[in-house]
């Protein structure tokens, strides 16, 4: 760790670094939302031979991670989290009410 503070002390290598992940933050912003998406498989219990349909299924939440991903450039963590607890808030309280 005290070798990497170092090497971020020298001059311009945080400059740099920050340009190496601006370069690839497209491909991050990407992965992390494919990661997102496919983290919420586990919401679905599909019976035998149904494990083929289940990356269709979490399409909705690859699209949602999109749209928290803008949310959270756009305006901040916070706007982003805000709106992920109102569609989970949603989503519960019409679980709730259908039964």
């Amino acid at each position: 760790l005290i070798v990497w503070r170092k090497t971020l002390a020298l001059p311009g290598e945080r400059v740099r670094r920050a340009r190496q992940f601006s370069q690839r933050y497209g491909a991050w912003f990407w992965l992390y939302t494919l990661a997102f998406g496919l983290m919420h498989i586990g919401n679905y219990q599909p019976e035998a031979g149904q494990w083929l349909w289940l990356p269709l299924l979490v399409v909705p939440q690859i699209i949602t991670g999109v749209m928290l991903g803008y949310l959270r450039n756009r305006n901040g963590l916070y706007s982003a989290m805000l709106a992920h607890f109102a569609l989970n808030f949603m989503a519960i309280g019409v679980a709730t009410w259908l039964r």
